[in-house]
């Protein structure tokens, strides 16, 4: 059995049928090494990594009866640049991902269809110490993923599916997207081109200043953003409401996993809690994060959505499936004012001794999102946006101002997420 699976799995579908045609829904891991990128030894290094993932040296290809996979044997292109560039074509071998570097400067661009950002971190992981271990010497190899390893099934396994068919409840026709306060329909943003705003954070201040306030580093910059966006838009009539964005691996005993495995926190700035105290606030949002955290919570929402796309993927007819998918991918992006996205702190120490910095710039499906990464003594937070007016990335500084805490604005620019074309239609495949 070849270590990965050429159907789209459970899991996936949604990333998949969802998006490919509709948006790029890629992302861009950026890190900032302590020296200029060594060419060869970068070279070497992804040709070693490809080999020991096997399961994402894939093509994405379509026939009428739908996507699927196929094995790339092509390189995994490296390429000297910082501008945005465009997998599944020629420029990237037809690959789901790519190497791109420039001057100091490492990138990870990546198809979001096949896995999430944690599923990429073993590979992130695996890159750096293939090309640090060459270049230094001095990386522990504890806990990576090294080629000559046995790649274990659990790896390349979706546990979505695994889970069990459910019947589809009937919701009706109501929909919740009215009550949730949406920053372009109700703020008055003017769409535009997807931007992002770059800014550091000391993590050492930061957390001296959630651990005083009863908050996590996730919880507390849910929070924030909340204030930030009730600080424009005081006279509302609709709550915000918070998409707190949670790794499901844990509760379905999956932690190897590359998959598309995530769920959500539902956090809501209601009146009431805007009434309380900062520090109960804080205490009301890691309360909600606990109890939906829940393993008896989670489970049954994950078995929804498996469900869900099981009977999405079965309808017949590719042009209504990929619609089915699109509109799951709408309604579920109206039910959030914004996003934030946390998956906490750097655990290869003897990595991260060469990282400077470490970015992820995100699809934006929603109209804000913040992505939070740490490393090096320091949060990297990525502030997207789908609109032009910086009224909500300024509101939300000032609340770092306000509340003390320390940080440096790098800049805001256009998402330099990869391009994702869709495939041309064949007529050979699964």
């Amino acid at each position: 059995m070849k270590p990965f699976q050429s159907r789209i799995t459970t899991g996936d579908l949604f990333s998949v049928y969802g998006t490919v045609g509709f948006l790029d829904y890629t992302f861009r891991r950026r890190i900032k090494m302590d020296a200029p990128i060594d060419e060869a030894l970068l070279r070497r290094a992804v040709e070693r990594t490809a080999m020991r993932y096997p399961y994402f040296c894939v093509r994405l290809c379509l026939n009428a009866e739908g996507f699927y996979y196929e094995e790339n044997s092509a390189p995994v292109a490296v390429l000297h640049t910082a501008d945005r560039i465009r997998l599944a074509s020629a420029e990237t071998n037809y690959h789901v991902w790519a190497i791109c570097f420039h001057g100091d400067e490492l990138f990870i661009d990546f198809f979001h269809g096949l896995a999430d950002g944690i599923g990429v971190s073993a590979l992130t992981e695996t890159l750096l110490y293939e090309y640090l271990s060459a270049r230094y010497g001095d990386v522990d190899p504890a806990g990576i993923r090294r080629l000559g390893d046995p790649i274990d099934p659990s790896e390349y396994a979706d546990p979505m599916d695994a889970l069990p068919d459910m019947p589809i409840p009937d919701t009706g026709a109501a929909s919740s997207a009215a009550q949730v306060y949406d920053l372009i329909r109700d703020g008055g943003m003017t769409p535009g081109a997807e931007l992002v705003s770059d800014v550091i954070v000391p993590e050492s201040a930061f957390l001296r200043f959630t651990s005083a306030s009863d908050a996590s580093p996730g919880t507390m910059v849910a929070l924030l953003t909340a204030k930030a966006i009730d600080k424009c838009d005081a006279g509302r009539s609709s709550p915000i409401v918070g998409h707190y964005a949670m790794n499901a691996r844990p509760v379905l005993k999956a932690p190897n996993g590359y998959h598309n495995c995530l769920s959500a926190i539902n956090l809501p700035y209601s009146d009431r809690i805007k009434a309380l105290p900062f520090q109960t606030q804080c205490t009301a949002y890691r309360g909600m994060t606990f109890l939906q955290s829940d393993a008896d919570r989670v489970r049954p929402g994950l078995e929804l959505s498996s469900a869900l796309f099981r009977n999405a993927a079965a309808i017949s007819d590719l042009d209504a499936r990929r619609e089915a998918f699109r509109q799951m991918l709408v309604a579920s992006c109206v039910n959030y004012s914004y996003v934030v996205s946390y998956t906490g702190q750097w655990k290869r120490p003897s990595l991260a001794r060469h990282v400077l910095e470490l970015w992820t710039h995100a699809p934006c499906a929603i109209p804000f999102e913040v992505e939070i990464k740490s490393i090096s003594g320091n949060l990297y937070l990525s502030i997207h946006q789908t609109f032009q007016e910086d009224q909500y990335v300024r509101a939300f500084l000032q609340q770092l101002d306000e509340n003390g805490i320390p940080y440096t604005f790098v800049k805001t620019a256009e998402n330099d997420i990869p391009h994702f074309p869709m495939p041309e239609i064949s007529g050979f495949g699964l």
